[in-house]
């Protein structure tokens, strides 16, 4: 889509709204893809070497 205006306000607008955008993409793949610590035990899914 390409955004023709004609007012620099406007253009000031949707240049605003085109970053918050990025923004929230961005905090959506951080979270996303976020690597945090599992709620378990650290030896709970594995067994013992026989």
């Amino acid at each position: 889509m390409i955004e023709a205006t004609t007012s620099a306000q406007t253009r000031a607008g949707f240049a605003a709204a085109h970053e918050a955008r990025g923004e929230a993409l961005k905090s959506v793949l951080r979270w996303l893809f976020k690597s945090g610590d599992a709620p378990l035990a650290g030896d709970c899914l594995t067994e013992p070497c026989r």
